[in-house]
């Protein structure tokens, strides 16, 4: 019984241990979970309270939407200067979001009431170029989806320009199919002109240049930030029409920001449903809807009301001097936009850093948190990473570790399912300076999946077929079959059996196939042994199908990745030389690609061309052709460390067509969408037809027109009308009979965009007539009412061919103008008896001159020598007039 009685004794004092290493054991685990945030030497608090904010242990999540804003306002990138500049940036930006594992690109493409691309309602944006010759549209979003990049289109709807302006002349500066083009639909606030969001027809219009994207593009979404109605509006007479009088004007406010998402929304997923699109509507509003300041009410609490399937709440938890965008200025409803469901996700600009005294991150994000997991909307958070620059951003500024902190913070949160960060600029600067974003590489060292859409039915995508493995000098490759019904494909790797974790994902990829086969090498070193692959394919609802894995163990030795060939493998003879180009191969992985260009004679010696210039975004070389070659061949091989591909072409350099002679064009200027009259002469070849054809590049030409001319035409004479490319611009007619060819001559004109009809020309206050006699010595007022933004020169010529400043004829010439009439005055003199005067208007590349006018100026007297000059020049100029001889 002792025995007993002492055993009983040392079981308890282990038992006793046992409980203490337990609970310390605990408390370990729970000061690790509950880990507080130090910043700028204090512990971070919420708002109102003395309760330390901390974040949890970092766990990989499945999926993470995890995007970057990108923007050429704030000079994330720089003006289109040329194809291949623009291409270089992009994929840098490509490059820097890849080092993050990023893989949203929120992509600037509307700013001021302008366009990133072309567009039958706006002009091109100045951020951009007013006169570009490539749309980088179709090719960033091909860049992206390469990548497992999502392309979000950002556009802000109502933002006319920013500043003070005087809203009749700022109607001016645009095209009648752009509703700005009306005064009445502007509204002048304090920081900028907005379109009226108050007006059934301005709401309309901004569905239709919303819908212009989503129908001409493949982008995945469309996506607002926080620009709706601005500061200081006064919208009286549009609510005096519109506004019942039992609503308020806070409220009307609302519900016309709200009518307009909810009509775009319809919109999108009406057009989703009879295209098979998926594409999303995503809102950046500022971080706080409205601000709950009654602590003794709640203080931020949100509740679902089951009845009505409405969140309710009064507002999040921060303080009153916090902008609000439900109210002032704004007017932006949000909450019930979620309530609605009317849109796909949101990120709300929850910029402030977790230190922040009057809206502090934890807070903002545990109530945003909060109200979408009640409904199906996706929510991020949009982290203001820029404000690491401010010193007023408080832990943003003083704590290398604040984004490392906002993400953990989230990645503790239910609902919210990735972040955000503004602007790309500060992620370049990170990438070159891991300060910037101390900590986050280490949560971000996994590829993200995508998180499903919430809004849209679940499209389950159906497994990977013919899924294969080879060995390769570069490492194993996977091959299998592509499916057009698959949006990204995840590609996962482990040295034991594959679990789907996403701790185990490579890569993820769009559409890299090539004749309907998929091919991804994982680059790896020889001595590598054997590993488990596995594939899933992701649907455009963003859901994951089921996974199928292969394994490397008696792999065979296979080929490389076919890199699928150039595009635009072009071989021309001009002259005594072949011109070869192309456009270069953009693969999303692996090294850089070189380019072999093998070519020969007449099947004779071949020769090597491994170096190319480069031209507009082309690669391009010139080779000697020797006088007696018959034929061309050449084979171009594009290579790298993972793959190559091989185009070829051959071409006959022996033609029995002639060469197009005295190719010209009868007019002085050209205007993009306007007809121009071309001429050249008809070689009179039986069975042949003419194309005439356009270039802005001089490498790829483009048909305007094809033309069958009359056998026994000597000059063939065709109106075209141009695109509407402006700028230098070539020309030139391809004669073709079945498999022969030639050309003409290549022409280079600046083509202009056309600028407004210069209007009610007047002579001292008269009509201007086509013929006007005037006395020598008379001092006479030549008017016509001013266009915004005109620059105009009056010209005088006196045979119609070379024209000069009205100064050199009547030095005391000067233009004035008062803001709608330009005036000038005119002393006639002796110098020209008859001459031709012209206006001339310009604004940028826009050009345009007005109707030609005769002037016959009486002169006292004549001299003898005078005489003959005179009359020659008036029998060159009726000549000229009569075209006869063009």
């Amino acid at each position: 019984m002792n025995k007993m009685m002492v055993l009983t004794k040392k079981m308890f004092i282990v038992m006793f241990m046992l409980l203490g290493l337990f609970l310390l054991s605990s408390s370990i685990n729970v000061r690790a979970e509950d880990e507080k945030i130090l910043s700028n030497g204090s512990y971070v608090t919420r708002y109102g309270s003395s309760e330390y904010v901390t974040v949890k242990p970092y766990e990989t999540k499945d999926t993470e939407f995890r995007a970057v804003w990108v923007s050429p306002l704030v000079g994330d990138i720089n003006r289109y200067a040329s194809k291949e500049q623009y291409q270089e940036q992009l994929l840098s930006v490509l490059d820097n979001m890849q080092y993050y594992h990023l893989n949203v690109m929120l992509f600037h493409v509307r700013i001021m009431n302008d366009s990133l691309y072309p567009s039958k309602y706006s002009d091109w944006s100045v951020y951009y170029s007013t006169n570009p010759d490539w749309d980088c549209l179709p090719w960033l979003i091909e860049e992206c989806h390469k990548r497992g990049i999502e392309f979000h289109a950002w556009m802000n709807p109502y933002r006319v320009q920013n500043g003070t302006w005087n809203l009749k002349e700022l109607a001016k500066k645009y095209r009648s199919s752009n509703k700005a083009s009306n005064a009445n639909n502007l509204l002048q606030g304090k920081n900028s002109v907005i379109l009226n969001p108050g007006i059934p027809e301005v709401r309309d219009w901004l569905v239709k240049v919303c819908m212009e994207v989503v129908e001409n593009y493949d982008v995945d979404a469309i996506h607002f930030d926080d620009y709706f109605y601005d500061q200081g509006v006064d919208d009286s007479t549009t609510q005096t029409i519109y506004r019942p009088s039992t609503m308020s004007s806070a409220d009307w406010r609302r519900e016309q920001v709200s009518i307009f998402i909810h009509n775009l929304s319809d919109a999108i997923r009406e057009y989703n449903a009879k295209n098979n699109r998926r594409v999303e509507l995503g809102v950046s509003p500022s971080g706080v809807w409205r601000a709950d300041t009654n602590k003794n009410n709640g203080f931020g609490t949100v509740t679902y009301n089951a009845s009505t399937g409405m969140v309710e709440t009064e507002g999040s938890r921060t303080a009153s001097a916090s902008f609000q965008h439900y109210g002032e200025y704004l007017y932006s409803d949000t909450l019930y936009w979620i309530n609605m469901e009317w849109i796909d996700y949101i990120i709300p600009q929850t910029y402030w850093a977790l230190d922040h005294p009057s809206c502090p991150y934890a807070d903002l994000m545990d109530w945003w948190d909060e109200v979408c997991s009640y409904k199906n909307v996706n929510v991020y958070s949009g982290m203001g990473l820029y404000l690491h620059d401010s010193s007023g951003g408080y832990g943003w500024y003083n704590n290398q570790k604040e984004a490392y902190y906002q993400i953990r913070y989230c990645n503790g949160l239910e609902t919210v399912d990735g972040y955000s960060f503004f602007a790309y600029s500060d992620i370049k600067e990170a990438v070159k300076n891991n300060q910037v974003m101390s900590g986050v590489k280490s949560l971000v060292r996994n590829i993200a999946i995508l998180p499903e859409v919430k809004t849209q039915d679940a499209i389950v995508p159906t497994k990977v077929e013919n899924l294969k493995v080879n060995k390769t000098t570069a490492g194993f490759k996977l091959s299998f079959t592509a499916d057009e019904d698959a949006k990204f494909y995840v590609i996962y790797r482990n040295s034991g059996e594959v679990t789907y974790s996403p701790d185990e994902v490579i890569a993820i990829v769009g559409d890299l196939s090539v004749d309907g086969v998929m091919e991804y090498i994982d680059i790896l070193d020889s001595t590598v042994e054997n590993y488990n692959y596995a594939v899933r394919k992701q649907s455009y609802s963003r859901t994951l199908g089921e996974g199928v894995s292969v394994s490397t163990v008696n792999a065979t030795d296979g080929s490389l990745v076919n890199l699928g060939g150039v595009s635009d493998f072009n071989v021309e003879r001009e002259g005594n030389s072949i011109s070869c180009f192309f456009t270069p191969i953009n693969y999303s992985y692996g090294d850089a690609i070189n380019y072999e260009l093998t070519y020969n004679f007449d099947d004779g010696t071949s020769k090597r061309v491994s170096s190319f210039q480069t031209k507009n975004g082309y690669k391009f070389t010139s080779i000697s052709v020797p006088n007696d070659a018959k034929k061309f061949n050449a084979t171009l091989r594009s290579y790298s460390n993972i793959g190559e591909s091989f185009n070829e072409v051959s071409i006959n350099l022996v033609s029995t067509l002639p060469q197009i002679t005295n190719f010209t064009v009868n007019s002085e200027l050209l205007y993009n969408n306007k007809k121009a009259e071309f001429i050249w002469n008809n070689p009179n070849v039986e069975g042949a037809s003419f194309i005439v054809q356009e270039s802005t590049d001089s490498f790829t030409w483009n048909d305007l027109v094809t033309v069958e001319a009359a056998s026994d035409v000597f000059n063939v004479r065709e109106k075209v009308t141009l695109s509407d490319n402006a700028g230098t611009v070539y020309y030139r007619v391809k004669m073709i009979k079945g498999n022969e060819y030639s050309y003409s001559n290549v022409l280079t004109y600046y083509v202009y965009d056309y600028f407004s009809e210069i209007k009610n020309i007047r002579l001292d206050g008269e009509r201007l007539r086509s013929i006007t006699n005037v006395e020598e010595g008379d001092t006479l007022t030549l008017s016509w009412t001013k266009a915004s933004d005109a620059s105009y020169r009056v010209l005088v010529s006196t045979d119609g061919a070379r024209w000069t400043n009205i100064s050199m004829y009547s030095a005391s010439s000067t233009i004035n103008e008062d803001g709608t009439t330009v005036e000038v005055d005119i002393t006639f003199n002796y110098k020209y008896m008859h001459f031709l005067l012209r206006i001339e208007a310009t604004s940028g590349t826009k050009l345009t001159y007005s109707d030609t006018y005769d002037f016959f100026v009486t002169v006292e007297e004549l001299y003898s020598d005078e005489v003959v000059p005179y009359i020659l020049n008036e029998l060159n100029l009726f000549i000229d007039r009569m075209d006869i001889y063009r």
